[in-house]
């Protein structure tokens, strides 16, 4: 039997710079809606994401980052993620 998950999550973040050049730590949290089809049953539940992330800036516009996240409720789930995202305009501290 197929079992389909669909899931809106909003999650919110802050960097918190740590002192070593170009390296951020962040705490994740956020809320979750899930739906679990599975025939003709549907579980439907909220649910809170909690986590933490790193991210280190390759340059002005490049930046890698890696985050945990663990999804709490009925339908609770663990993620990890890696990624890689391109910021289109960096903005100019006064040394640049």
């Amino acid at each position: 039997m197929d079992v389909t998950l669909r899931e809106i999550n909003f999650n919110g973040h802050y960097i918190i710079h740590t002192g070593i050049e170009d390296l951020g730590i962040y705490p994740v949290g956020g809320l979750n809606y899930s739906v679990e089809e599975e025939g003709e049953e549907d579980i439907k539940a909220w649910g809170l994401n909690i986590g933490a992330g790193i991210h280190y800036e390759l340059d002005h516009h490049w930046t890698i980052f890696g985050e945990f996240i663990h999804l709490t409720g009925e339908l609770s789930e663990e993620t990890t993620l890696f990624g890689i995202f391109y910021t289109l305009r960096k903005k100019h501290s006064e040394h640049d």
